[in-house]
């Protein structure tokens, strides 16, 4: 197994343990060169990885220009190597944390207009028992 082949399996351990979904686009002159090694999408992120064997071998000016338009269109892009592989296991728990946050801030809101709907149906509920215009002096 090549070095940088060492490196993507390490990759592919992170990506399975954070249960993100991955895969390896295949070029062979049909696809555009250049395009990172794994597109990953964990929880709504999307990560495009380059992988190197290490940090003395960096990507080519096409890579580094298509990892430039995935951080361009919103998404992740990294290089990683044999060197930074806690950098790839840092990002997927933040990303892993940001979306969990995410999840019970929407809970919260949830709460909140399920709150704000029984204060005004109560609110709807007393009005109808208040005596009409007409009888009140």
């Amino acid at each position: 197994m090549t070095p940088e082949k060492k490196v993507k399996a390490k990759v592919i351990n992170i990506l399975k343990f954070h249960e993100a979904w991955y895969c390896f686009p295949a070029t062979r002159g049909m696809g555009r060169s250049g395009v990172p090694d794994i597109l990953v999408c964990h929880r709504g992120t999307f990560i495009a990885i380059e992988v190197k064997r290490d940090g003395k071998h960096p990507p080519t000016k096409l890579q580094k220009h298509e990892l430039w338009k995935v951080q361009r269109s919103g998404g992740w892009a990294c290089v990683i190597h044999a060197d930074n592989l806690l950098d790839l296991e840092g990002l997927m728990s933040s990303i892993t944390a940001m979306a969990e946050i995410t999840r019970l801030q929407g809970h919260d809101k949830l709460d909140d207009i399920q709150a704000k709907s029984e204060a005004i149906e109560a609110a709807a509920e007393s009005k109808r028992h208040l005596p009409k215009d007409d009888t009140i002096n």
